[in-house]
């Protein structure tokens, strides 16, 4: 094995899910901080936090890994919605987003500043809103 494999090779697309679904997840974070224009810092730090997770993931040769990392977020996209766990005052949009979030959270490595952005930017929408994000969240890791 190489000692620079890059992984997007070895699970072409787990690899495409995973990048797609960090630009989302930082566009929704920099709009919010900046409505209706994107806030580049907050886009960079959510972007890069991710990037780094994923490169470490990457950095240990696990295209197995990689492809975990996908079926969890397929496992909260798709379970029922009664499985989740729901933080106070929660509505069912609100829990998916979150355990989204979480899996990125573990997988990725964010620090817990990281995530608090991360949550508020994708929760702090009118729920409209948060429905349109959790649309475009579970179609991206759907694939």
């Amino acid at each position: 094995m190489e000692a620079s494999k890059n992984l997007s090779n070895v699970n072409p697309e787990a690899w495409r899910i995973l990048t797609t679904l960090n630009f989302c997840l930082a566009k929704i974070v920099g709009k919010y901080a900046a409505y209706p224009h994107v806030d580049s810092a907050a886009f960079e730090r959510i972007h890069g936090a991710v990037s780094e997770g994923l490169s470490g993931l990457s950095k240990k040769k696990s295209g197995a890994r990689i492809g975990d990392f996908c079926q969890e977020l397929r496992a909260v996209a798709n379970c029922p919605v009664s499985e989740l766990l729901k933080p106070g005052g929660a509505d069912d949009t609100d829990r998916r987003i979150t355990a989204i979030a979480q899996v990125v959270r573990q997988n990725a490595g964010l620090s817990d500043e990281i995530f608090r952005e991360l949550v508020t930017g994708l929760l702090s929408w009118d729920p409209t809103d948060k429905t349109v994000i959790l649309e475009a969240l579970v179609t991206i890791i759907r694939g």
